[in-house]
C-alpha cells in the first residue's frame, strides 16, 4: 500500500487517525504528504493505537511538529519502521513527535530528518515513555535548538538497547546526538 502526495490544511497529511482508532499497517509506504498549518505531515495520530511492521515515512513535511509523524496520547509499536527525510518546517520532530505517548520501536531507522527547532530525527515529549531496541539514528538535524538526534523531555522516559546514534547536528545548541 501507498500513501503519497497528499495534502491537508490542518492535521495528518497522508493519514489522519483520531478517539481511538486503531491502525494496523505491514508493509506501507507513506511519503511526500504535506500539513500546510499544522501537524503531522505523514501521520496525525491523536488517543489511537498503532501497529506498523515495515513502513517506510518518507519525505514528508509539517508546518509545525511532527514532519514525518506526529503522536498525541497514543501507543505505537514500530518495527522494522524506516523514518527519512521529513520536515518539521517551523518546530519540533523532524522525523516523530510524540507527546503523553508509549512507544515500543525494534529494527528500524530515524535518518536525514530535520528539526526548525528541537528534536531532528525525533522529539519525546512530555509524558512520553519510548522503549528502543536495535534502532540506529542517524544524519538528523535540529536547526535552531537542541537533539539533532533526539530531543527527550524532563518529563518522558527512554530506554535504548542495541542502538546506534551517529552523525546527528544541533546547529545552534546542545545535544547533537541526544539532548
Amino acid at each position: 500500500v501507498e500513501v503519497y502526495g497528499n495534502t491537508a490544511t490542518s492535521n495528518g497529511g497522508g493519514i489522519c487517525a483520531i478517539d481511538g482508532s486503531f491502525i494496523d499497517q505491514t508493509d506501507v509506504v507513506v511519503s511526500d504528504n504535506h500539513s500546510e498549518s499544522s501537524f503531522g505531515g505523514g501521520f496525525f495520530i491523536e488517543e489511537s493505537t498503532v501497529e506498523q511492521e515495515d513502513v517506510i515515512v518518507l519525505a514528508n513535511s509539517a508546518y509545525q511538529d511532527g514532519g514525518g509523524m506526529y503522536v498525541s496520547e497514543g501507543t505505537m509499536t514500530m518495527l522494522g519502521v524506516e523514518v527519512s527525510g521529513n520536515t518539521s518546517i517551523t518546530s519540533q520532530g523532524g522525523g516523530l513527535y510524540f507527546y503523553g505517548s508509549t512507544i515500543v520501536q525494534s529494527q528500524g531507522s530515524v535518518d536525514n530528518n530535520l528539526a526548525k527547532t528541537a528534536g531532528g530525527g525525533i522529539y519525546l515529549g512530555l509524558y512520553s515513555v519510548m522503549d528502543q531496541k536495535g534502532v540506529e539514528i542517524y544524519q538528523n538535524i535540529a536547526d535552531e535548538w537542541k537533539g539533532g538526534g533526539m530531543f527527550v523531555s524532563s518529563a518522558a522516559d527512554l530506554i535504548m538497547q542495541q542502538g546506534k546514534v551517529y552523525e546527528n547536528i544541533s546547529n545552534s545548541q546542545d545535544g547533537g546526538g541526544i539532548y
